[in-house]
């Protein structure tokens, strides 16, 4: 079942926990976020099959661009910001920013 199913039938139903920060995300929210990312990659150019990386820490937002990407058809692969030291030089690398 797709995320929209979930949103439709269970809106106000936690999809995400993060006890840490004492957050709870619905799946009527969810699919709105994920929804809005979606847009947000369409108007940037990305279409179906495009490969993108996302950099992001521990959070809501990885799930968010997550199903923003399978909505839109992108392939995708989160980098877990800290995993290496390297990867805030390699970010700024991709941003032009070096």
């Amino acid at each position: 079942m797709h995320l929209f199913h979930h949103a439709a039938m269970s809106p106000d139903k936690p999809a995400l926990i993060y006890p840490a920060r004492e957050l709870s995300v619905s799946y009527a929210e969810l699919e709105s976020h994920s929804n809005r990312c979606a847009h947000q990659f369409r108007a940037a150019g990305l279409k179906r099959g495009d490969v993108v990386a996302f950099l992001f820490g521990n959070g809501p937002e990885v799930f968010f661009a997550n199903w923003a990407a399978q909505r839109t058809g992108l392939s995708e692969s989160a980098v877990k910001i800290g995993v290496h030291r390297g990867l805030k030089a390699l970010a700024a690398r991709i941003r032009g920013t070096t």
